[in-house]
């Protein structure tokens, strides 16, 4: 499955700022349909944060520790009866996080 950023989303000068929280929105295909799937989120040199499972309205937070660099690279996975479903990894790019 690939995962690929909404043209219409825009990434600039996101912030987090104390207890706030930015949602992250998926749609997708019917395989994915009433399979459990979390959001595993990474640093642009791999380390990883804290993964959120994707809820109703398939949307999850993104781990503010994303936020506040350049970039951050996300991945979908979820299990099908026994059976590891994964996205591709995404690498968001936001302007106005720092390192």
């Amino acid at each position: 499955s690939t995962i690929r950023q909404d043209p219409a989303c825009n990434f600039n000068g996101l912030f987090p700022a104390p207890n706030q929280e930015i949602a992250a929105e998926f749609t997708f295909s019917d395989n994915w349909t009433g399979v459990p799937k979390v959001a595993a989120f990474y640093s642009a040199l791999g380390n990883e944060y804290p993964p959120q499972i994707i809820r109703e309205k398939n949307q999850c937070m993104i781990p503010s520790e994303a936020l506040i660099s350049p970039a951050f690279r996300i991945q979908i996975l979820g299990s099908n009866r026994g059976n590891i479903m994964s996205t591709n990894m995404l690498t968001v790019y936001q302007k106005g996080g720092r390192l």
